[in-house]
This record gives C-alpha cells, structure tokens and sequence, in this order.
C-alpha cells in the first residue's frame, strides 16, 4: 500500500518534536531528590546546560524548510514578509537578490515569503549559517547567507533572531501542512 501522507507527516512531526522540547524546557516544573530534600526547579532550569534548542531548531529547519522545496515552493506566497505574519522583520535582511522566474527572469530584490523562504532554504542546505551568542553566552541569532553559484556572488545576507527563525518556521510548516491538506484529500 502507498504511503501517501509521508511528506505531510514529516512536516506535522517535525513541528511537534520542536513543541514536545519546548514543553520540556521552558513550561515543565522539574522534580527530584537531592541530599534527602524534595527540589523543585521552574521552567526545567536544572536541564539548562544541555538545552540545545538552537541546534534543533536548524536540524529541524531542514525538514520544514529544506525538505517541502521540491513542490511546494513555486506555490508560497509572494507577499512581503513581516514580523507579524510570518515572524521575520524585513530589517533584519540586509541583502536579497533573486531571479524571478514569474517575472521573464528578471532579478528582484523583493523580501517576498517566497524569495527569503528560497534563501533560507539554500543556505541551510549549503552549510552557510553562523549562530552568533550574546553577551551570557547564549545562541540568540543566526546569520544566513546565499550566493549564486555557491561562492561566487552573494544572493542573501540576514541575521535572523532565534525566537523570529522559531516563529517563522513554525508560521512556515503551517502553510505548508494547510496546502498540503487543500490539494490532497485525506491528509490530516
């Protein structure tokens, strides 16, 4: 029998393992014994040394952004990002040019959901992200650059802060589960 909801639940899955460790780390009380004594840590504060939310969020990034890339981009929206809809503040994108193939080829230099989402896509794909740290040391923004040809010319340059990549991917991998759903009955 044909698996045909495979590319569908990869998405959903992938967003709820990202859910399951946010539970985990930020919301759940921990428990436990030490020296005879009952502690309780808010927020699973005890387990803050081996949170390593930032490398799943990019792992993961790979399935919502990397993976869907075959059908589903020549179908995103064309709108211009924005923080409120999509999580990602245009600012934070210093460079953006792309080829528009719905436009005769013509080069654009729109931060459209579609382009940044291309952008970002390559550059996870390709290896060319750096996560920069804040003055406690923690991970709290990711630089993404694109180049056409792999080095020769720069396409995309932002530094994208982690809680606008998270909502951002979280507002992404919704599209693409509510497009999934819309042109292939029984998915869900």
């Amino acid at each position: 029998m044909e698996y045909r909801q495979q590319e569908y639940d990869f998405v959903d899955r992938t967003r709820k393992i990202l859910a399951q460790y946010d539970d985990y780390f930020r919301k759940k009380d921990v428990r436990f014994r030490y020296k005879g004594a009952s502690v309780k840590l808010k927020g699973g504060k005890m387990c803050s040394s081996n949170k390593y939310d930032v490398t799943l969020l990019l792992n993961s990034m790979v399935g919502l952004i990397v993976l869907p890339k075959e059908f589903w981009y020549s179908q995103l929206p064309n709108e211009e990002i924005n923080k409120e809809r999509w999580g990602i503040d245009p600012l934070c994108i210093s460079f953006i040019s792309t080829r528009d193939n719905s436009n005769g080829g013509e080069i654009s230099c729109r931060k459209s959901v579609r382009f940044v989402s291309q952008h970002l896509r390559n550059s996870l794909a390709h290896y060319k992200f750096e996560v920069f740290k804040n003055d406690t040391g923690e991970i709290n923004q990711v630089g993404f650059r694109d180049y056409l040809n792999q080095r020769d010319q720069l396409t995309f340059d932002a530094i994208i802060a982690i809680d606008d990549l998270r909502m951002f991917a979280d507002k992404l991998s919704s599209w693409f589960l509510q497009e999934m759903k819309r042109n292939h009955e029984g998915l869900g």
